[in-house]
């Protein structure tokens, strides 16, 4: 080149990165060594002087050409290897023979921080703490030569990880030169293997925890696992059992042939799929105890969804049988007293009727109801009471079991079936003998209690053979006999049939008139000063209508309101309607109270106190010219909640009588603590006490004990002068009868009100 020599044109050609491996070969008629040399020295491949050979230099190029390829090839091989290496993602290092770095395939420096070029010619002791190390140096190699370890430790201060580290000595002419050591990271690995142990660890528990045998097997149907539920109730232990056939751990039978039958697993392994055992299988333990047992069996796959084993859930349910008959027991038996309660009583009686339907006998069924219980309770306790009650329930049994069925219906009612009744006077020697059975006292520690009882019969026949029937009739027949007062029989009769359905004929006509009020009228009877016939108030009452406009007995259907709760709507109407009328003809100058009877079942409840503030706001009507009269069994039900309820009255302003007092279960605390203003004598006591001494007597103290705690006394059922001066000497301020007025409708009560005080006014 006209610029630059030969030398020159080497050295730019180097110096450019494009051409730097391009192969250069001087041809120069120079052929001084110094030449040659600087040739070489510049990165030529070859120094070729004159005279020039041709032939001779075809051959060195082609030659030259040819080792030039073969390193292109080598380079490119190199590339790859290197490019191999570096994909793999195990840790793979050169080492000298003093551990100093001479290569490592990590060039992002990913596994300790440090990529390759940094960590060229550095110790291992950068990437590996000296215990390690010191590990490293006490390993032996294997057959092959290659070392191994399994190690941990802290990348950074709370990141630790897993390795395996393999590593082998590079020799070199009959000595090491170095070592290649490759590390595998297996932190994940290990994770996967601690998380299974602990997936272990927690079946383990879980399955020693649960309170059902669990037993697997495997295909052949031998025992592998057996958990302790499973222990307890085969009797087998885990040693004696693993490697036996599942027959001979779980032996079951049939409990009614003691036949072996076969084990679901069995079922399970062959046609791989959930299998249940029959109802009704037993187990029987190593030590022979039988045991009612469920047990269900599932097939076990391994990772390829190929059939493994079985595992067999096992649960002891002969407690639950036990515990099952036990609450069949307690489903039919009353608790108290250990008899047939009503559901099962009511299936007795089913198949009594069924037998009388099938045959000509007759039966009788009896209702017992105990007399005044309700009021024996209060003045006793419940634990007496209920003492009674069992007593009462061991007699019935004891005399009229077998044969004959008895049952408890509830509270104080029983029910006996007398079977084979012959004729009706079969039935009165029975029945008669009941009485006096059961009015013979009944002794509770110590102490003896005299009761009576009323019974209501249904004879089941082939004209009354179905189970309702034959209750409604003893119902009924109940109902006369504590109708007429109790501590008799009676046996239903057409007579009772007709008060029967007169008494629903009078219930549908409550019910009606609830709903279309013109037939519910409220009639009021005077209450007067016994010494000027003053009237000092009235007192509301209510009357129905039948559908022929005649009035229909308040003993024929108040009752009825107070079984069936209709009392609670006719206790409304009467409040509503006598705080209007109360309202009116005090507009019209007549400045009198009004009292209004308030039931038991109204004293439960929980609307009371709001219903009655109602009534008088709606009316206008101030509390003061409202009373309440409650007999002396509406507070004894829940004394503490009426006891507020009337507390709450008083501070409104109403005033508070005792209705009927001394018929009752007369309490003197009660009396106390209920803050009443006025009692009122009982008409059975007023009408009697002329010829009776002992009402006399009666009526007299309850006057002395009204005086005494300074209330007001109004005596009830005055019907002649004799009554109201006996009633005046004794000290009774204020009575009611019909010496005076009998209940009067609203008009007429405002023509007595209008007219001048007049004895025996009859209306």
């Amino acid at each position: 080149m006209p610029d630059m020599n030969g030398f020159e044109v080497c050295e730019q050609l180097r110096k450019t990165p494009e051409l730097n491996d391009v192969a250069v070969v001087f041809v120069t008629a120079h052929s001084h060594q110094e030449n040659e040399i600087a040739s070489f020295n510049l990165g030529g491949i070859d120094f070729i002087s004159k005279p020039i050979n041709y032939e001779v230099c075809k051959l060195r190029i082609q030659n030259l050409l040819l080792i030039q390829k073969q390193q292109r090839h080598l380079k490119n091989a190199k590339q790859d290897l290197m490019h191999l290496v570096n994909q793999v993602p195990n840790f793979i290092s050169y080492w000298d023979k003093d551990w100093f770095n001479r290569y490592t395939n990590d060039d992002r420096g990913s596994w300790f921080g440090f990529n390759s070029q940094e960590l060229l010619g550095q110790h291992i002791s950068l990437i590996l703490p000296k215990p390690v190390i010191d590990q490293m140096q006490q390993c032996l190699p294997n057959s092959t030569g290659l070392y191994h370890l399994s190690t941990c430790f802290y990348i950074t201060p709370d990141h630790a990880r897993h390795f395996i580290i393999n590593w082998s000595q590079l020799p070199y002419n009959d000595r090491a030169d170095g070592y290649l050591m490759t590390m595998v990271d297996i932190s994940h690995e290990k994770q996967v293997e601690q998380n299974l142990f602990q997936q272990n660890e927690y079946l383990n528990i879980i399955l020693s925890s649960v309170d059902e045998g669990v037993i697997a097997t495997d295909t052949r149907g031998l025992v592998t696992f057996i958990n302790p539920k499973a222990e307890l109730i085969t009797g087998w232990k885990t040693s004696e059992v693993l490697g036996h056939s599942i027959e001979e751990v779980v032996q079951l039978r049939d409990p009614e042939t003691k036949v072996n039958t076969e084990n679901p697993i069995r079922v399970c392994l062959r046609q791989h799929r959930i299998t249940r055992m029959p109802l009704n299988t037993q187990l029987v333990s190593k030590d022979g105890r039988l045991s009612q047992i469920e047990q269900t069996a599932a097939p076990l796959r391994d990772v390829d969804g190929k059939l493994s084993g079985a595992v067999a859930v096992i649960h002891d349910i002969s407690q639950s049988i036990s515990l099952s008959l036990l609450r069949s027991q307690a489903s039919s038996y009353d608790q108290l007293t250990n008899v047939p309660n009503r559901i099962f009583i009511r299936e007795k009686l089913q198949l009594a009727c069924d037998a009388v339907k099938a045959s000509d006998m007759r039966m009788a069924m009896a209702v017992i109801d105990v007399d005044y219980f309700k009021s024996f309770n209060d003045a006793h306790g419940n634990g007496t009471g209920d003492a009674v009650l069992k007593s009462l329930a061991r007699r019935l049994f004891e005399n009229y079991e077998p044969g004959n069925s008895i049952g408890r219906l509830g509270a104080d009612e029983f029910m006996v079936i007398f079977r084979d009744i012959d004729d009706n006077d079969g039935i009165d020697t029975t029945l008669h003998a009941l009485l006096d059975l059961l009015r013979t006292p009944f002794r509770v520690e110590d102490t003896s209690y005299s009761l009576s009882v009323s019974i209501g019969v249904s004879v089941i026949d082939a004209y009354c053979n179905e189970p309702d029937q034959v209750m409604q009739q003893a119902d009924a027949a109940l109902y006369r006999a504590k109708f007429e007062g109790g501590d008799v029989y009676r046996v239903f009769t057409k007579e009772l049939e007709v008060s029967l359905l007169q008494r629903r004929s009078t219930e549908e006509l409550l019910r009606r008139s609830l709903i279309n009020t013109e037939k519910l009228e409220v009639f009021y009877q005077p209450k007067v000063d016994l010494a000027t016939s003053q009237v000092i108030g009235v007192e509301a009452l209510a009357r129905l209508r039948d559908d022929s406009g005649k009035i229909v007995s308040p003993i024929e259907f108040i009752p009825i309101a107070e079984e069936t709760g209709l009392i609670i709507q006719l206790g409304n109407l009467v409040l509503e309607r006598a705080c209007q009328d109360c309202y009116e003809w005090n507009q019209k100058g007549h400045k009198i109270p009004v009292s209004v009877n308030i039931s038991a079942v109204q004293c439960l409840h929980n609307d009371l106190v709001n219903t009655i503030e109602t009534s008088m706001q709606t009316s206008g009507l101030e509390p003061a010219l409202l009373e309440l009269e409650v007999t002396e069994t509406a507070f004894i039900r829940d004394f503490e909640d009426t006891l507020e309820k009337f507390h709450q009255l008083k501070q409104i302003g109403i005033s508070i009588s005792i209705d009927d007092f001394g018929k009752g279960y007369s309490n003197l605390t009660y009396l106390r603590r209920l803050e009443v203003d006025k009692l009122k004598l009982d008409m059975s006591y007023v009408r009697g006490m002329l010829e009776n001494p002992r009402d006399y007597e009666i009526v007299k103290t309850i006057i002395n004990l009204g005086q005494s705690m300074n209330l007001d006394i109004i005596a009830e059922g005055i019907e002649t002068e004799f009554h109201r001066d006996a009633l005046l000497k004794l000290g009774c301020q204020y009575g009611q009868g019909y010496y005076y007025a009998k209940p009067l409708p609203h008009d007429a009560l405002l023509d007595y009100l209008n007219k001048p005080a007049k004895k025996g006014l009859e209306a």
